[in-house]
């Protein structure tokens, strides 16, 4: 933690709201000496009444409360204050709370027990924002808007790797004992295809954690030179099995093609995630699929308007477009793409575009995004380009 935040005293008012007396207690010898105001109530609903009253700075809640969980009451708040930061301070790691804590927006997320460090280093950023807000009330919207996105992706992504963690144990053990009970059972034994089914849904299961893995950043990642045309050719059959018929596919590859340094096998997993969903997009429809690759001078300001752009920084870029004639997509839903389990088509779905931005990340690249409702989608993944050219034509890069 920054030692400054240690020793600092924030201006800000703080509202606490936890049903156990320990835990509030813990917070006011915390947070007494580093804010200016503290609030406190021991349920949801209380919790909500006193900050429509006296509208604190930042919230910091319980999850599991009487009456009003701390979820519900940060719906109510949210509903209020759309900006609102809040802080859940929560024990519960489970896939249905991870969805949630991200569809209603929470800042940041601290596991308990509280930790005095951690919760200082909230409290300090959660004041970044709100300094942001006071001091920059013209420029103030794109620094906060991704402020917050750091913010949440880390916190997320710390949430989203220890449930992948936890998860990947359980399966261990599953895949295990299938394994053990294949080789004890005769080989004519009706049981065998039972087990044979409980180790084709486990497989899928570590997917799942794998992609989960992926977006929290630790997932395992090999990086060599990559031409993304030798890739996109390599794919090709996947393509053919993939994408409808009644599609059109259209492919225009640059050459020459600067290379990049990555892991082809999470590019690969990219590709298929941008064209999975761009194939929804267009739904039972007939449509135009486009895939491009090229390369291009990036400064700050196109940067600037990407996604991820954090490790991004000025030059040249390789990157691969996908773009299709579907459904297209408002502000609301951009904003929402790439958070871990939303989707528009299906319940339970949506790893795939999450998993896409951790890995971009990982790359150092950025995510460029145009949509319009009715019209279509492109979607640009810029990715930092190695400085010699390869020609398309000689095959060159590693895929």
């Amino acid at each position: 933690m920054n030692g400054q935040a240690n020793t600092v005293r924030f201006p800000v008012s703080v509202l606490c709201v936890d049903d156990e007396p320990t835990n509030l207690d813990i917070l006011t010898r915390i947070l007494s000496k580093h804010v200016e105001t503290l609030y406190f109530a021991s349920n949801g609903r209380d919790g909500h009444v006193l900050y429509l009253e006296k509208r604190p700075d930042i919230v910091l809640t319980d999850l599991i409360m009487p009456v009003l969980n701390g979820l519900e009451m940060s719906c109510m708040i949210r509903a209020t204050e759309p900006k609102a930061p809040i802080i859940l301070l929560t024990s519960c790691n489970g896939i249905d709370f991870l969805a949630e804590a991200i569809d209603i927006g929470i800042t940041q997320y601290l596991p308990k027990p509280i930790l005095k460090d951690r919760l200082l280093t909230a409290i300090q950023r959660c004041y970044e924002i709100i300094d942001l807000e006071r001091r920059l009330k013209d420029e103030q919207e794109r620094s906060i808007a991704q402020l917050l996105s750091a913010q949440k992706l880390e916190s997320l992504g710390v949430l989203a790797g220890g449930v992948a963690h936890n998860f990947n144990n359980i399966l261990t053990a599953i895949l295990g004992n299938v394994a053990l009970a294949t080789m004890n059972l005769p080989q004519d034994s009706p049981a065998a295809a039972f087990l044979n089914n409980i180790e084709k849904s486990a497989i899928r299961a570590a997917d799942i954690a794998q992609l989960m893995m992926d977006y929290s950043g630790r997932g395992f990642f090999l990086g060599k030179q990559v031409d993304l045309n030798v890739l996109l050719r390599s794919m090709q059959s996947v393509f053919e099995s993939t994408i409808p018929k009644k599609i059109t596919t259209l492919c225009v590859h640059a050459d020459p093609l600067y290379p990049i340094k990555g892991d082809a096998a999470q590019l690969r997993q990219v590709v298929m995630a941008l064209i999975l969903n761009a194939v929804e997009a267009m739904g039972d429809d007939n449509g135009t699929l486009h895939i491009a690759t090229g390369c291009e001078e990036c400064d700050r300001g196109y940067l600037a308007a990407c996604c991820f752009n954090e490790g991004a920084i000025e030059g040249r870029y390789a990157f691969l477009e996908v773009s299709d004639t579907g459904c297209g997509m408002d502000s609301t839903t951009i904003a929402k793409l790439f958070d871990p389990f939303y989707s528009t088509k299906f319940t339970g779905r949506g790893m795939g575009m999450a998993a896409l931005s951790g890995i971009v990340r990982w790359h150092g690249g950025a995510i460029h995004i145009i949509s319009k409702p009715g019209v279509g989608t492109a979607v640009k993944i810029l990715l930092p380009a190695i400085p010699e050219p390869v020609s398309d034509s000689t095959g060159g890069g590693h895929g």
